[in-house]
């Protein structure tokens, strides 16, 4: 929102930072840097706000991480003097995170039996916030807990202590925006100072961009847009009757319904070469000798996600993996016994035969992806080798089935 020449003198503005008012007339050229910090600060603190924020990280001779997320605020206290009541509301992917008055709750989109709930002492900080969930760049909530004399100097978890060297109007691009260019701690012992530089709309303070050299040859960016907050009264969730987890990482889909006689839904698998799997290929009715009907075998796919849980011991069989493993072992000699039982099935009846593989179930978006399908399809052979002896039984040691 524009400020008057009223407000800057109420603020106590130099006769040099009246020219960061005057450019919001349309005037060109240099902008006091404590003044254009405080109108960032100030347009968080004092209004009810909501920014898209696309992320970026770039590394030289690497694919670039790309995320999203959406921030909105509601300050508790006027002109961010006390955050002890704001309230927060973020969009991570699927997670949806709700912060207010001490509590925080965390739930998935697809899932409404469950949440993660944390208490902390207000207000919320991006220090407070950095000790229960995953370091994440908010320079909007940082603004808006920050102390009216010394706005900016920590936006974002990994660009700390930043010293703001010079802002002015960027009359080339967009006369409408300030950039502002300062230098921050280095991000690793050792390391030199980082370059930052912060773009902000002239008219409002509101945040465009920020960019920030994390060491050389690997830069944050994130650009950011306004978007409709909505109303506070609508951002609360309520824990309820909902199962606690005990990590925000544990909020993942809830596995649907399986009603037997249900069409299975499309989906496509890769062997661990990155080979499709065709279902129907997996589904092909076996031929147990002439004059045996052929019946369609059953499907049976074990889903192992990454990262597995724990194994008692290092190098020892997952515990749910073996069950899994002697339970399909387990029925396959049931299947075969009963196919080679000496008076033998009655004619046209040959016992139902299935086909098994396990199926790991990794994120897409990591950078050892392969490594990690690699670490998955070790263990499982060790759980069938415990299981089977070292065979491979019925299949399950021969699954390949890799990444949905």
């Amino acid at each position: 929102m524009t400020r008057s020449l009223p407000y800057a003198l109420r603020a106590g503005l130099s006769l040099a930072g009246l020219g960061a008012v005057m450019a919001r007339a349309g005037a060109a050229g240099p902008v006091d840097v404590a003044i254009a910090l405080e109108d960032a600060r100030h347009a968080y603190a004092a209004q009810i706000t909501a920014d898209r924020v696309r992320v970026e990280v770039r590394t030289t001779g690497l694919a670039t991480w790309k995320d999203e997320l959406v921030i909105r605020l509601a300050p508790g206290g006027a002109g961010g003097a006390n955050l002890s009541g704001a309230q927060v509301a973020l969009e991570l992917d699927q997670l949806r995170v709700y912060s207010s008055a001490g509590t925080l709750v965390g739930t998935h989109v697809a899932d409404d039996t469950s949440c993660f709930v944390a208490t902390y002492a207000p207000p919320l900080t991006l220090g407070v916030l950095g000790r229960i969930l995953p370091p994440l760049p908010l320079p909007e909530l940082a603004l808006a807990a920050d102390p009216p004399d010394a706005p900016g100097r920590a936006l974002t978890p990994y660009t700390r202590n930043i010293a703001w060297d010079s802002a002015s109007v960027d009359e080339k691009t967009d006369p409408n925006t300030v950039v502002m260019t300062g230098r921050s701690d280095p991000a690793t012992p050792g390391g030199s100072p980082g370059k930052v530089t912060l773009s902000t709309d002239l008219r409002s303070g509101r945040l465009r961009r920020f960019v920030a050299v994390l060491e050389p040859g690997r830069e944050l960016i994130l650009d950011i847009k306004p978007v409709e907050p909505g109303d506070p009264a609508g951002w609360a969730i309520d824990p309820g009757t909902r199962t606690r987890v005990p990590a925000l990482a544990d909020l993942r889909p809830r596995p649907g319904d399986v009603t037997v006689g249900r069409p299975v839904p499309e989906f496509s698998l890769q062997t661990l070469d990155r080979h499709p799997v065709d279902l129907d290929s997996l589904l092909a009715p076996p031929n147990h000798g002439a004059g045996a009907a052929t019946v369609a075998p059953g499907l049976v796919l074990l889903f192992i996600r990454d990262p597995a849980p724990t194994a008692p011991l290092p190098g020892a069989p997952n515990p749910d993996a073996l069950a899994a493993a002697a339970a399909i072992h387990a029925l396959h000699e049931r299947t075969d016994r009963a196919r080679l039982a000496p008076s033998g099935a009655p004619p046209g009846l040959a016992p139902p035969a299935f086909v098994d593989r396990v199926v790991f179930v990794v994120d897409l978006a990591a950078t050892d992806v392969m490594a990690r399908l690699d670490s998955l399809a070790k263990q499982w052979s060790a759980t069938v080798a415990s299981v089977e002896g070292g065979g491979g039984g019925g299949g399950a040691g021969a699954a390949a089935a890799a990444p949905l």
